[in-house]
């Protein structure tokens, strides 16, 4: 007790709380609510227009020709969606302001060896350019907030619609590094 005495920022640091939350607690007697929320994501990001990055051209046997598309698998990844929701009271409008992040990486290598690697990102196979190996490093990062108002309308006593509109900004970037 005393170093708390003998700090004067400490004491008025916990003076300031103290007082903050004897005034949180008439806050909820407004009938609006406030409310902080945040969900753990698991994703699977899907890129399948544009999954098949190289076709593997190889001869097993020396009768036997197998042309083989290699596909972009992410698999599953986490993220997070966060945010507050306003909720004033029974007549008036809900709002809610959230951000979401999401984030995966591919990493696919190819040795070289006996086959023909032909790419497939940006018409590549058309182009005629044959290699022996590759690697590939596939980078996606998505941040999204969003914002939306709402209301329940009542239906019946166990039935309501709640209709909203809202508006959505979004950043999505990929960093696709191959080397062939």
């Amino acid at each position: 007790m005393s170093v708390i005495n003998s700090n004067p920022f400490i004491k008025h640091s916990l003076r300031t709380s103290l007082c903050l939350l004897l005034m949180l607690q008439a806050w909820p007697a407004h009938a609006s609510q406030l409310a902080v929320f945040a969900e753990p994501l698991w994703w699977h990001a899907s890129e399948q227009t544009a999954s098949s990055w190289t076709s593997i051209v190889s001869t097993p046997q020396g009768n036997s020709l197998v042309f083989a598309p290699k596909n972009i698998n992410f698999g599953w990844s986490p993220g997070l969606r966060a945010g507050i929701t306003y909720q004033p009271g029974a007549d008036h409008f809900d709002t809610t302001l959230y951000w979401t992040y999401f984030s995966t990486r591919k990493q696919l290598h190819v040795p070289a060896g006996p086959q023909i690697v032909t790419p497939e990102f940006f018409s590549g196979f058309l182009s005629g350019n044959f290699f022996f190996g590759a690697s590939l490093d596939w980078k996606m990062m998505m941040n999204t907030v969003d914002a939306k108002i709402s209301h329940p309308f009542p239906i019946t006593s166990s039935f309501s619609l709640r209709p909203s509109i809202g508006i959505k900004a979004a950043a999505i970037n990929q960093t696709i590094n191959a080397t062939w």
